[in-house]
Protein backbone atom coordinates (compact mmCIF):
# COMPACT_ATOMS: atom_id res chain seq x y z
CA UNK A 1 0.00 0.00 0.00
CA UNK A 2 1.45 3.49 -0.96
CA UNK A 3 2.20 6.18 1.57
CA UNK A 4 -1.20 8.67 1.13
CA UNK A 5 2.07 11.26 1.30
CA UNK A 6 3.87 9.54 -1.17
CA UNK A 7 3.61 12.37 -3.79
CA UNK A 8 4.79 14.99 -1.36
CA UNK A 9 7.83 12.57 -0.25
CA UNK A 10 7.86 12.31 -3.76
CA UNK A 11 8.92 16.36 -4.18
CA UNK A 12 10.57 16.78 -1.73
CA UNK A 13 12.98 14.32 -2.41
CA UNK A 14 13.64 15.35 -5.82
CA UNK A 15 14.05 18.79 -4.57
CA UNK A 16 16.45 17.65 -2.19
CA UNK A 17 18.60 16.05 -4.41
CA UNK A 18 18.50 18.63 -7.10
CA UNK A 19 19.83 21.01 -4.26
CA UNK A 20 23.04 18.63 -4.20
CA UNK A 21 23.25 17.94 -7.57
CA UNK A 22 23.09 20.07 -9.97
CA UNK A 23 24.61 21.77 -12.92
CA UNK A 24 27.03 24.22 -10.52
CA UNK A 25 27.99 21.12 -8.04
CA UNK A 26 31.43 19.74 -8.65
CA UNK A 27 31.66 17.55 -11.54
CA UNK A 28 32.75 14.46 -9.22
CA UNK A 29 32.95 13.36 -5.75
CA UNK A 30 33.70 9.98 -3.73
CA UNK A 31 33.91 8.92 0.11
CA UNK A 32 33.66 6.10 1.75
CA UNK A 33 30.71 5.02 2.37
CA UNK A 34 30.59 1.50 3.76
CA UNK A 35 29.09 2.26 7.54
CA UNK A 36 26.58 4.56 6.02
CA UNK A 37 25.21 1.98 4.04
CA UNK A 38 24.74 -0.85 6.11
CA UNK A 39 21.68 -2.91 6.20
CA UNK A 40 21.81 -5.90 8.69
CA UNK A 41 20.81 -5.36 11.97
CA UNK A 42 19.11 -1.92 11.85
CA UNK A 43 15.65 -1.38 12.72
CA UNK A 44 13.44 0.26 9.44
CA UNK A 45 13.30 4.18 9.75
CA UNK A 46 10.46 6.35 7.48
CA UNK A 47 11.01 6.27 3.90
CA UNK A 48 11.28 10.41 4.06
CA UNK A 49 14.62 9.68 6.43
CA UNK A 50 15.83 6.79 4.11
CA UNK A 51 15.96 9.12 1.50
CA UNK A 52 17.80 11.42 3.50
CA UNK A 53 20.55 9.02 4.06
CA UNK A 54 21.05 8.23 0.47
CA UNK A 55 21.11 11.68 -0.96
CA UNK A 56 23.48 12.33 1.95
CA UNK A 57 25.74 9.55 0.32
CA UNK A 58 25.06 9.95 -3.12
CA UNK A 59 26.01 13.61 -3.00
CA UNK A 60 29.15 13.02 -1.65
CA UNK A 61 29.64 10.18 -3.98
CA UNK A 62 28.70 10.56 -7.65
CA UNK A 63 29.71 11.37 -11.22
CA UNK A 64 27.71 14.72 -11.59
CA UNK A 65 26.67 14.66 -15.07
CA UNK A 66 24.71 17.57 -14.99
CA UNK A 67 28.04 19.55 -14.86
CA UNK A 68 29.32 21.31 -18.14
CA UNK A 69 32.50 20.50 -17.05
CA UNK A 70 32.12 16.50 -17.05
CA UNK A 71 32.79 14.92 -20.57
CA UNK A 72 34.55 11.68 -19.84
CA UNK A 73 31.24 9.41 -20.55
CA UNK A 74 28.99 9.20 -23.06
CA UNK A 75 25.67 9.79 -20.49
CA UNK A 76 23.68 12.80 -21.09
CA UNK A 77 21.45 14.33 -18.41
CA UNK A 78 18.22 12.97 -18.58
CA UNK A 79 14.97 15.18 -19.70
CA UNK A 80 12.07 15.84 -17.25
CA UNK A 81 10.33 14.08 -19.88
CA UNK A 82 12.32 10.92 -19.07
CA UNK A 83 11.97 11.82 -15.43
CA UNK A 84 8.34 11.88 -15.69
CA UNK A 85 8.29 8.32 -17.87
CA UNK A 86 10.79 6.70 -14.82
CA UNK A 87 8.30 7.54 -12.11
CA UNK A 88 4.71 6.41 -13.90
CA UNK A 89 6.58 3.38 -15.00
CA UNK A 90 7.61 2.75 -11.96
CA UNK A 91 4.18 3.50 -10.49
CA UNK A 92 2.57 0.92 -13.00
CA UNK A 93 5.13 -1.53 -12.65
CA UNK A 94 3.92 -3.60 -15.45
CA UNK A 95 5.63 -5.87 -17.22
CA UNK A 96 6.54 -5.90 -21.75
CA UNK A 97 5.92 -10.02 -21.76
CA UNK A 98 2.68 -10.62 -22.45
CA UNK A 99 -0.66 -8.15 -23.14
CA UNK A 100 -2.41 -8.95 -19.81
CA UNK A 101 0.37 -7.54 -18.04
CA UNK A 102 0.88 -4.74 -20.10
CA UNK A 103 -2.07 -4.03 -22.17
CA UNK A 104 -0.72 -1.21 -23.74
CA UNK A 105 2.58 -2.27 -24.17
CA UNK A 106 2.41 -3.58 -27.76
CA UNK A 107 0.31 -0.07 -29.14
CA UNK A 108 3.21 1.99 -27.08
CA UNK A 109 6.12 0.49 -28.28
CA UNK A 110 4.91 0.35 -31.94
CA UNK A 111 3.93 3.60 -31.80
CA UNK A 112 7.68 4.49 -30.65
CA UNK A 113 8.93 2.61 -33.20
CA UNK A 114 7.49 3.40 -35.92
CA UNK A 115 9.02 6.74 -35.15
CA UNK A 116 12.55 5.87 -35.13
CA UNK A 117 12.02 3.85 -38.59
CA UNK A 118 10.36 6.98 -40.43
CA UNK A 119 13.13 8.94 -39.66
CA UNK A 120 15.18 6.49 -41.18
CA UNK A 121 12.87 6.09 -44.16
CA UNK A 122 12.88 2.21 -43.11
CA UNK A 123 9.19 1.66 -42.52
CA UNK A 124 8.38 -0.55 -45.59
CA UNK A 125 12.11 -2.40 -44.91
CA UNK A 126 12.53 -3.04 -41.38
CA UNK A 127 10.86 -3.77 -37.84
CA UNK A 128 11.92 -3.04 -34.37
CA UNK A 129 12.07 -4.33 -30.93
CA UNK A 130 13.40 -1.99 -27.51
CA UNK A 131 15.66 -3.22 -25.66
CA UNK A 132 17.74 -2.16 -22.76
CA UNK A 133 20.66 -1.09 -24.72
CA UNK A 134 23.58 -1.68 -27.33
CA UNK A 135 24.99 -4.68 -24.95
CA UNK A 136 21.55 -6.59 -25.36
CA UNK A 137 20.71 -5.52 -29.34
CA UNK A 138 24.00 -6.87 -30.64
CA UNK A 139 23.40 -9.58 -28.68
CA UNK A 140 20.01 -10.05 -30.69
CA UNK A 141 21.84 -9.12 -33.57
CA UNK A 142 24.59 -12.08 -33.41
CA UNK A 143 21.64 -14.77 -32.44
CA UNK A 144 19.63 -13.77 -35.51
CA UNK A 145 22.84 -13.79 -37.58
CA UNK A 146 23.93 -17.07 -36.82
CA UNK A 147 20.28 -18.56 -36.62
CA UNK A 148 19.77 -17.67 -40.49
CA UNK A 149 22.77 -20.31 -41.07
CA UNK A 150 21.95 -23.04 -38.92
CA UNK A 151 23.62 -25.68 -40.14
CA UNK A 152 27.13 -24.01 -40.68
CA UNK A 153 29.83 -25.75 -38.11
CA UNK A 154 30.80 -23.38 -35.25
CA UNK A 155 34.56 -23.90 -35.54
CA UNK A 156 34.22 -22.25 -38.98
CA UNK A 157 31.96 -19.67 -38.32
CA UNK A 158 33.41 -16.36 -38.85
CA UNK A 159 32.11 -12.95 -37.32
CA UNK A 160 34.28 -10.05 -39.25
CA UNK A 161 34.39 -6.30 -37.41
CA UNK A 162 37.16 -3.73 -36.65
CA UNK A 163 39.67 -3.63 -33.82
CA UNK A 164 37.67 -0.60 -32.67
CA UNK A 165 34.23 -2.70 -32.48
CA UNK A 166 31.94 -2.46 -28.95
CA UNK A 167 33.62 -5.05 -26.20
CA UNK A 168 29.65 -6.64 -26.31
CA UNK A 169 30.46 -8.52 -29.31
CA UNK A 170 33.00 -10.32 -28.01
CA UNK A 171 30.55 -10.95 -25.74
CA UNK A 172 27.18 -11.91 -27.52
CA UNK A 173 29.51 -14.11 -29.80
CA UNK A 174 30.43 -16.11 -26.12
CA UNK A 175 27.10 -16.40 -25.16
CA UNK A 176 25.60 -17.68 -28.69
CA UNK A 177 28.49 -20.56 -28.78
CA UNK A 178 31.35 -19.00 -30.60
CA UNK A 179 34.42 -17.62 -29.01
CA UNK A 180 37.36 -15.20 -29.60
CA UNK A 181 38.41 -17.77 -32.36
CA UNK A 182 35.29 -17.08 -34.49
CA UNK A 183 36.12 -13.37 -34.13
CA UNK A 184 38.58 -11.14 -37.38
CA UNK A 185 39.40 -8.17 -36.14
CA UNK A 186 40.32 -5.85 -39.23
CA UNK A 187 43.20 -3.17 -37.87
CA UNK A 188 41.23 0.70 -38.64
CA UNK A 189 42.01 4.32 -38.70
CA UNK A 190 44.46 6.53 -40.62
CA UNK A 191 47.47 4.61 -41.01
CA UNK A 192 45.26 1.42 -42.76
CA UNK A 193 44.52 0.76 -46.33
CA UNK A 194 40.37 -0.05 -44.62
CA UNK A 195 39.44 -1.90 -48.96
CA UNK A 196 42.68 -3.75 -48.73
CA UNK A 197 42.37 -4.91 -45.44
CA UNK A 198 39.07 -6.08 -45.74
CA UNK A 199 39.63 -7.46 -49.02
CA UNK A 200 42.96 -9.70 -47.72
CA UNK A 201 40.96 -10.56 -44.67
CA UNK A 202 37.96 -12.03 -47.09
CA UNK A 203 40.21 -13.77 -49.31
CA UNK A 204 41.94 -15.26 -46.69
CA UNK A 205 38.43 -16.72 -45.07
CA UNK A 206 37.81 -18.04 -48.45
CA UNK A 207 40.95 -19.83 -48.83
CA UNK A 208 40.69 -21.41 -44.99
CA UNK A 209 36.78 -22.27 -45.61
CA UNK A 210 35.77 -20.27 -43.06
CA UNK A 211 32.48 -19.59 -42.79
CA UNK A 212 31.28 -15.65 -42.52
CA UNK A 213 28.10 -15.08 -40.89
CA UNK A 214 28.19 -11.60 -40.10
CA UNK A 215 30.17 -8.31 -40.73
CA UNK A 216 30.10 -5.28 -37.86
CA UNK A 217 29.67 -1.95 -39.38
CA UNK A 218 30.76 0.38 -35.94
CA UNK A 219 28.98 3.79 -36.73
CA UNK A 220 30.04 5.45 -33.60
CA UNK A 221 33.20 4.00 -31.84
CA UNK A 222 33.32 4.03 -28.83
CA UNK A 223 37.00 4.80 -28.04
CA UNK A 224 37.14 7.85 -31.00
CA UNK A 225 33.24 8.44 -31.88
CA UNK A 226 34.68 7.80 -35.48
CA UNK A 227 32.12 6.05 -38.08
CA UNK A 228 33.76 3.28 -39.77
CA UNK A 229 32.98 2.66 -43.49
CA UNK A 230 29.74 1.54 -44.16
CA UNK A 231 29.67 1.24 -47.66
CA UNK A 232 32.80 -0.96 -47.61
CA UNK A 233 31.04 -3.32 -45.01
CA UNK A 234 27.94 -3.10 -46.88
CA UNK A 235 30.27 -4.90 -50.11
CA UNK A 236 31.85 -7.25 -47.86
CA UNK A 237 28.87 -8.44 -46.73
CA UNK A 238 27.48 -8.91 -49.97
CA UNK A 239 30.28 -10.59 -51.55
CA UNK A 240 30.53 -13.30 -48.60
CA UNK A 241 26.59 -13.16 -48.26
CA UNK A 242 26.68 -12.58 -44.85
CA UNK A 243 23.98 -10.44 -42.23
CA UNK A 244 25.30 -6.84 -42.11
CA UNK A 245 25.01 -5.66 -38.79
CA UNK A 246 25.63 -2.03 -38.07
CA UNK A 247 26.37 -0.76 -34.40
CA UNK A 248 24.99 2.73 -34.10
CA UNK A 249 24.28 2.93 -30.54
CA UNK A 250 26.64 5.79 -30.45
CA UNK A 251 26.87 7.18 -33.72
CA UNK A 252 23.12 7.35 -34.32
CA UNK A 253 23.23 10.91 -32.71
CA UNK A 254 23.87 11.62 -36.59
CA UNK A 255 20.70 10.41 -37.89
CA UNK A 256 19.15 12.96 -35.63
CA UNK A 257 21.61 16.12 -37.09
CA UNK A 258 19.97 16.03 -40.31
CA UNK A 259 18.74 13.65 -43.02
CA UNK A 260 21.87 14.02 -44.84
CA UNK A 261 23.83 11.67 -42.34
CA UNK A 262 26.77 9.66 -43.57
CA UNK A 263 25.91 6.71 -45.89
CA UNK A 264 22.10 7.63 -45.00
CA UNK A 265 21.35 6.23 -48.78
CA UNK A 266 23.00 2.84 -47.27
CA UNK A 267 21.45 1.90 -44.00
CA UNK A 268 18.43 0.48 -45.71
CA UNK A 269 20.80 -2.67 -46.49
CA UNK A 270 21.58 -3.34 -43.31
CA UNK A 271 20.03 -6.29 -41.76
CA UNK A 272 19.90 -4.75 -37.83
CA UNK A 273 20.85 -1.61 -36.55
CA UNK A 274 21.12 -0.62 -32.90
CA UNK A 275 20.67 2.26 -31.42
CA UNK A 276 20.68 3.37 -27.83
CA UNK A 277 18.23 6.85 -27.31
CA UNK A 278 20.01 6.45 -23.30
CA UNK A 279 23.38 7.76 -24.96
CA UNK A 280 21.64 10.13 -27.57
CA UNK A 281 18.23 11.48 -26.72
CA UNK A 282 18.58 12.63 -22.94
CA UNK A 283 16.68 9.36 -22.17
CA UNK A 284 17.92 7.89 -18.71
CA UNK A 285 19.44 4.25 -18.56
CA UNK A 286 18.06 2.25 -20.12
CA UNK A 287 16.86 2.04 -23.49
CA UNK A 288 17.20 0.77 -26.88
CA UNK A 289 16.25 -0.01 -29.70
CA UNK A 290 17.26 -2.54 -32.37
CA UNK A 291 15.81 -2.21 -35.72
CA UNK A 292 15.66 -5.71 -38.06
CA UNK A 293 14.68 -6.25 -41.89
CA UNK A 294 11.48 -7.55 -42.26
CA UNK A 295 12.94 -10.24 -43.97
CA UNK A 296 14.76 -11.87 -41.34
CA UNK A 297 13.01 -14.21 -38.86
CA UNK A 298 12.90 -12.33 -35.30
CA UNK A 299 10.75 -14.88 -33.68
CA UNK A 300 13.47 -17.18 -33.67
CA UNK A 301 13.75 -16.12 -29.69
CA UNK A 302 9.72 -17.43 -29.22
CA UNK A 303 9.67 -20.68 -27.06
CA UNK A 304 5.54 -21.10 -26.19
CA UNK A 305 5.01 -22.35 -22.97
CA UNK A 306 2.32 -23.77 -20.87
CA UNK A 307 1.76 -20.24 -18.95
CA UNK A 308 2.30 -17.75 -21.33
CA UNK A 309 3.46 -16.83 -25.19
CA UNK A 310 1.09 -19.24 -26.62
CA UNK A 311 0.57 -19.42 -30.28
CA UNK A 312 -2.34 -17.77 -30.06
CA UNK A 313 -1.12 -14.68 -28.92
CA UNK A 314 1.76 -14.15 -31.25
CA UNK A 315 0.10 -10.68 -32.49
CA UNK A 316 -0.54 -9.62 -28.69
CA UNK A 317 2.74 -10.67 -27.00
CA UNK A 318 5.97 -8.63 -27.42
CA UNK A 319 7.34 -11.54 -25.45
CA UNK A 320 7.77 -13.71 -28.20
CA UNK A 321 10.45 -11.33 -29.64
CA UNK A 322 12.64 -10.65 -26.86
CA UNK A 323 15.53 -12.16 -25.00
CA UNK A 324 14.29 -10.63 -21.81
CA UNK A 325 11.51 -11.70 -20.47
CA UNK A 326 11.30 -9.13 -17.35
CA UNK A 327 11.25 -5.81 -19.56
CA UNK A 328 9.74 -2.69 -18.63
CA UNK A 329 7.63 -0.28 -20.15
CA UNK A 330 10.40 1.59 -21.43
CA UNK A 331 8.47 2.89 -24.67
CA UNK A 332 6.65 5.31 -21.55
CA UNK A 333 9.53 7.58 -21.47
CA UNK A 334 10.55 7.45 -24.85
CA UNK A 335 7.22 8.04 -26.03
CA UNK A 336 6.98 11.34 -23.94
CA UNK A 337 10.67 12.59 -24.61
CA UNK A 338 9.81 12.18 -28.35
CA UNK A 339 6.13 14.02 -27.85
CA UNK A 340 7.87 16.65 -25.61
CA UNK A 341 11.49 17.52 -27.78
CA UNK A 342 9.70 16.21 -31.47
CA UNK A 343 12.15 15.07 -33.88
CA UNK A 344 13.07 19.12 -34.60
CA UNK A 345 14.34 19.41 -31.07
CA UNK A 346 16.41 16.44 -30.95
CA UNK A 347 18.42 17.35 -34.22
CA UNK A 348 18.83 21.09 -32.96
CA UNK A 349 20.56 19.15 -29.60
CA UNK A 350 22.40 17.31 -31.88
CA UNK A 351 23.67 19.79 -33.90
CA UNK A 352 24.44 21.62 -30.70
CA UNK A 353 26.62 18.83 -29.59
CA UNK A 354 28.33 18.06 -32.52
CA UNK A 355 29.02 22.01 -33.07
CA UNK A 356 30.72 22.26 -29.75
CA UNK A 357 32.92 19.14 -30.50
CA UNK A 358 33.94 20.61 -33.48
CA UNK A 359 34.75 23.79 -32.27
CA UNK A 360 37.01 22.18 -29.60
CA UNK A 361 38.81 19.78 -32.37
CA UNK A 362 39.49 23.54 -33.62
CA UNK A 363 41.21 24.63 -30.49
CA UNK A 364 42.85 22.12 -30.43
CA UNK A 365 44.06 22.36 -33.68
CA UNK A 366 45.67 25.83 -33.19
CA UNK A 367 47.09 25.06 -29.56
CA UNK A 368 50.94 24.88 -29.60
CA UNK A 369 51.00 21.62 -27.53
CA UNK A 370 48.25 19.24 -28.41
CA UNK A 371 47.37 17.17 -31.86
CA UNK A 372 44.07 16.19 -32.45
CA UNK A 373 43.12 12.54 -33.98
CA UNK A 374 40.43 12.70 -36.34
CA UNK A 375 38.05 16.03 -37.64
CA UNK A 376 35.21 14.32 -34.92
CA UNK A 377 32.59 12.53 -36.78
CA UNK A 378 30.48 12.30 -33.91
CA UNK A 379 30.46 14.36 -30.58
CA UNK A 380 33.49 12.73 -29.14
CA UNK A 381 37.32 14.91 -29.34
CA UNK A 382 40.72 12.87 -28.99
CA UNK A 383 43.60 14.62 -28.80
CA UNK A 384 47.37 14.06 -27.24
CA UNK A 385 50.63 15.81 -26.53
CA UNK A 386 52.18 16.66 -29.70
CA UNK A 387 55.58 15.72 -27.75
CA UNK A 388 55.89 11.55 -26.33
CA UNK A 389 57.38 13.29 -23.39
CA UNK A 390 55.47 16.02 -22.83
CA UNK A 391 54.18 14.69 -19.59
CA UNK A 392 57.35 13.09 -18.61
CA UNK A 393 56.97 9.31 -17.76
CA UNK A 394 53.38 10.08 -16.53
CA UNK A 395 50.43 8.45 -18.73
CA UNK A 396 47.77 9.90 -19.77
CA UNK A 397 46.18 7.44 -17.79
CA UNK A 398 47.51 8.49 -14.60
CA UNK A 399 47.11 12.05 -15.46
CA UNK A 400 43.72 11.38 -16.20
CA UNK A 401 43.11 9.31 -12.66
CA UNK A 402 45.08 12.47 -10.98
CA UNK A 403 42.12 14.96 -11.98
CA UNK A 404 39.33 12.30 -11.45
CA UNK A 405 40.91 12.39 -7.71
CA UNK A 406 40.57 16.14 -7.46
CA UNK A 407 36.78 16.05 -8.59
CA UNK A 408 37.71 17.08 -11.81
CA UNK A 409 36.89 14.62 -14.79
CA UNK A 410 37.60 16.66 -17.74
CA UNK A 411 38.70 13.53 -19.50
CA UNK A 412 38.38 9.79 -20.45
CA UNK A 413 41.49 8.45 -21.97
CA UNK A 414 41.61 6.33 -25.16
CA UNK A 415 44.15 4.24 -26.71
CA UNK A 416 43.64 4.35 -31.41
CA UNK A 417 45.86 3.16 -33.28
CA UNK A 418 48.64 2.04 -30.75
CA UNK A 419 48.61 5.57 -29.17
CA UNK A 420 47.12 6.82 -26.18
CA UNK A 421 44.97 10.08 -26.16
CA UNK A 422 42.56 12.35 -23.73
CA UNK A 423 39.00 11.84 -24.92
CA UNK A 424 36.35 14.36 -24.26
CA UNK A 425 33.07 12.83 -24.66
CA UNK A 426 30.08 16.55 -25.59
CA UNK A 427 27.28 14.94 -24.01
CA UNK A 428 26.28 18.91 -22.35
CA UNK A 429 25.36 21.66 -24.52
CA UNK A 430 26.55 23.82 -22.00
CA UNK A 431 30.32 22.85 -22.37
CA UNK A 432 32.33 25.79 -23.77
CA UNK A 433 35.24 26.57 -25.56
CA UNK A 434 36.05 28.67 -22.91
CA UNK A 435 35.68 25.72 -20.44
CA UNK A 436 37.55 23.67 -22.68
CA UNK A 437 40.58 26.25 -22.38
CA UNK A 438 40.49 26.09 -18.99
CA UNK A 439 41.01 22.13 -18.73
CA UNK A 440 44.00 22.74 -21.22
CA UNK A 441 45.64 25.10 -18.57
CA UNK A 442 45.16 22.55 -15.49
CA UNK A 443 46.73 20.38 -17.57
CA UNK A 444 49.83 22.16 -17.57
CA UNK A 445 50.48 21.61 -14.36
CA UNK A 446 51.45 18.32 -15.19
CA UNK A 447 53.70 19.25 -17.84
CA UNK A 448 57.44 18.61 -17.58
CA UNK A 449 58.06 20.43 -21.15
Amino acid sequence: MHNPDIVAIVSEVLHSLTGVINESSPPFSYRNNEYALQLLNDAPVPLRNAADIMINILGSSHLNIRSSFSTAHMVQSPSDASLVGDIITSYLNQCSFIWEEAPASMELEQSVLSWFLEILSLQYTHQGLITSGGTISNLIALHLAKEKYPHRSLGKVRILCTEDRHLSIERAARIIGLSASNIHCIPSGLSQDQSWCWRKFCDEIEDSGGVPVSVISTYGQTGSGQIEDLELHKNIAERLGAWLHVDAAWGAGRFLKSMDFPYANILASADSISWDPHKTMSVSYPAGVLLVKKSQNISSLSVPSTYALSEASRAQDTGHFHLEGSRPLTAIKLWLNIKVMGLEGFRSHAKQLHDIALFIYDEVVKSDGYVPYQLPHTNIVCFRPKSCRYFGDVSLFDIRQKLFATGRPYFSTAEIEGQEYFRMVITNPHTSVEQFQSMLAELESFSSA
